[in-house]
């Protein structure tokens, strides 16, 4: 149930961004870059991140729109469902340990150590890229809390919708989540 008047609980995300848009442009922008910008990580990498930042929060709007978002990349649904399981075999080895850090920087903050950044760069991947992981996580991180914090559930049209708008020839800017935004 939405803990807000101007929000019903089959909303989604984009409803709450769009409601004070000069509040969350800068987020948008933020989010574009990290989630669409340049970056050694694939776009379907960094929605199965925060598809597997979202299960470990239980936050289901936004497990199900990334996961859909995911699926229109190419991934497959049973990814983060193993993920969660600890099972990290499902990914390519060079991706474990960037997986780990996603894990590690959502349930114990505090425990991430430089033998997790060097774990990414021994596996082939450049500093730049741990930034990457790491701002990818703090994102989805940031958004379980908006999206729980105001009481969105979504809808199957609303997780679809989001999937459109933040798939293949989407985004995370404000013509994308508009375009997301629907009626929920």
């Amino acid at each position: 149930m939405s803990h807000f008047s101007f929000l019903k609980p089959t909303d989604a995300m984009a409803n709450i961004l769009f409601a004070d848009l000069e509040r969350f442009q800068p987020y948008l922008e933020f989010a574009n870059q990290v989630m669409r910008g340049p970056s050694e990580l694939s776009e379907k990498d960094r929605e199965l991140m925060v598809s597997y930042v979202a299960a470990l929060n239980a936050c289901d709007f936004c497990y199900s729109a990334h996961s859909a978002t995911a699926a229109k990349f190419g991934a497959d649904a049973g990814v983060v469902e193993a993920l969660m399981a600890e099972d990290y075999s499902v990914l390519d080895e060079n991706l474990r340990p960037a997986f780990a850090l996603v894990r590690k920087l959502t349930k114990e903050p505090h425990k991430v150590i430089k033998a997790d950044i060097d774990a990414i760069t021994q596996a082939g991947w450049t500093e730049k890229t741990a930034q990457d992981v790491i701002c990818v996580t703090a994102f989805m991180n940031c958004s379980n809390r908006i999206v729980s914090g105001h009481g969105i559930n979504g809808s199957p049209e609303a997780f679809e919708m989001a999937a459109n708008a933040m798939g293949p020839g989407g985004g995370y800017g404000p013509k994308s989540v508009k375009a997301g935004a629907g009626k929920g």
